[in-house]
This record gives C-alpha cells, sequence and structure tokens, in this order.
C-alpha cells in the first residue's frame, strides 16, 4: 500500500468519524424536540379529547413519546462513541456503527409509510423527522464508504 492509500484511508475514516459525530448530533437535536414538544401535545389532546378519552390515551401515548425520545440518546452515544473507533480503523466499531445507522435510517421510512405526510407541517414533527433522516444518512453512506478501510 503506497502512501497515497494511506492517506486516502485515513482521509476516508476521518470523514466517516466527522460524519458519526454530526449524526450523533442531530439525534441528540431530535431528542431535545421530542422533549420540547411534550407540552404543546398536551394541549392539543386536552383541547381535542374528552376528559375521558385524555385520562385513557395520553398515559401511554407519552410513555410512547418519552420512550422513543429516551432511547434516541444511546443511539446518539454510539453514534459518538464509533466515531473515533472508526477513525483508528477498528471493525467493531464499524458494526456497531453500521447497525446503528441502519436502525436510525429506518425510522423515517417506517414513519412516513405508517403516519403519511400529513403530519409534516408541524414544525417539530417536521425538524425531528429531517434531523432522524439526515443524521441516517449521514451516518450509513460513509460507514459504506469505509468498509473496506478497517481492521479486523
Amino acid at each position: 500500500m503506497g502512501p497515497s492509500n494511506v492517506v486516502s484511508t485515513s482521509h476516508r475514516r476521518e470523514v466517516a468519524g466527522h460524519a458519526l459525530n454530526i449524526g450523533g448530533a442531530l439525534l441528540v437535536l431530535a431528542t431535545a424536540v421530542h422533549f420540547f414538544a411534550i407540552p404543546i401535545l398536551r394541549r392539543i389532546l386536552e383541547s381535542h379529547l374528552t376528559t375521558e378519552a385524555y385520562e385513557f390515551l395520553a398515559p401511554p401515548f407519552f410513555l410512547n413519546h418519552i420512550v422513543v425520545g429516551v432511547l434516541l440518546l444511546p443511539l446518539a452515544f454510539n453514534s459518538f462513541y464509533c466515531a473515533r473507533g472508526i477513525r483508528r480503523g477498528r471493525r467493531w466499531a464499524w458494526r456497531i456503527g453500521l447497525a446503528t445507522a441502519l436502525a436510525v435510517l429506518v425510522l423515517p421510512l417506517v414513519l412516513l409509510a405508517l403516519m403519511g405526510t400529513r403530519y409534516l407541517h408541524a414544525i417539530p414533527f417536521l425538524v425531528a423527522t429531517l434531523a432522524i433522516t439526515a443524521a441516517g444518512l449521514l451516518m450509513t453512506l460513509p460507514l459504506l464508504w469505509v468498509r473496506n478501510d478497517l481492521e479486523e
């Protein structure tokens, strides 16, 4: 392997590491949006549901919303953690990073398949969806780019 290949490999791994860090930051943003939206969603539900319906629907709705927000944080942490391993050429970091990236990449696809686009007019929903989509793409594509540049 000549010097130009070493620089190229190192550069690709550095780019992939940066992409994972940016993807992780976008996941933190999506987490913040989730928690920011809770009081807004509470007011919307309270104004559109009867008291009985609210008391029945609100607990599982908010549990789900909070759980998703909380679970985005370990995905962000994985991204940050794997970025260092990718820069060092570690195959384990690639495996964990790719699993994380694919999980993130699938989220907006499932969301759109199940809910359609009717909620994208809501700014928090749109911001979170765009952040997660960008994170998934930013993390997956560079990881595929460096898959052969890592040691076992």
